[in-house]
């Protein structure tokens, strides 16, 4: 069920045709209620079930999507041992859906819990450098104006990670993404350096990023995607 639910949502991805992404939300659902709770999978169903369900939000508007996607971003993260590769994943999906909720909301409350998500995912050693990268740089996003030397920091830890990633571990999608998602990193934590440096300290912390930078070669991130897995 999981498999075909991945299946669904990449030709969703494709196509736009909400039929399939309201097929896959419906298979990740019983992926998730068919798995017992103490089995090693039952936090990816309900992980990916999440994720689908902010998707769905994003299309819809649908608050109960999001207030289901928030509840199972959180069982995800509370199913998975503390030191498991996986839970940068989950906390970044929670992020996201937290996120998402700060957007409609707000309410500096809902900021700080995403923020705190997304932080939870970055000092996820074990996790995957993907993951722990989106997770850097939405702090960076969310902190920006109220803590632009932390959002620097941020960003700047995060470009020093992109070496560390894979070509093939972003997943299967879009290249057009895989641009979008990574290719300005670099630029974008240049510029918020960039903001909080003094003059005479600007030019050191933008040259240090440079050669981190020069790595994200467009060949290097394709493909690239966020989804369920």
């Amino acid at each position: 069920m999981s498999d075909l639910g991945v299946a669904l949502w990449a030709r969703f991805e494709r196509t736009g045709d909400q039929a399939d992404l309201d097929q896959a939300v419906d298979l990740y659902q019983a992926a998730m209620r068919a798995t017992a709770a103490d089995h090693p999978n039952r936090a990816r169903h309900v992980s990916n079930l999440g994720i689908a369900l902010q998707r769905r939000y994003d299309c819809t508007g649908d608050q109960a999507d999001l207030d289901a996607a928030i509840d199972r971003g959180r069982d995800a993260v509370q199913a998975t041992p503390a030191d498991h590769p996986d839970r940068a994943k989950y906390l970044s999906g929670l992020g996201g859906a937290l996120q998402r909720w700060f957007e409609r909301t707000g309410d500096q409350a809902d900021l700080d819990a995403a923020v705190s998500a997304y932080t939870g995912a970055w000092e996820m050693d074990s996790g995957a450098p993907s993951f722990r990268i989106r997770a850097a740089m939405a702090v960076a996003e969310l902190v920006a104006e109220s803590a632009p030397g932390r959002a620097a920091d941020m960003a700047e830890a995060a470009v020093r990670l992109l070496p560390e990633v894979p070509p093939g571990q972003l997943g299967r999608g879009d290249q057009q993404r895989a641009l979008g998602n990574f290719a300005g990193l670099a630029g974008d934590a240049a510029a918020l350096a960039l903001a909080v440096a003094s003059r005479s300290a600007r030019p050191g912390r933008c040259d240090c990023w440079k050669p981190a930078g020069r790595c994200c070669s467009v060949r290097h991130w394709m493909p690239a995607a966020t989804s369920p897995t």
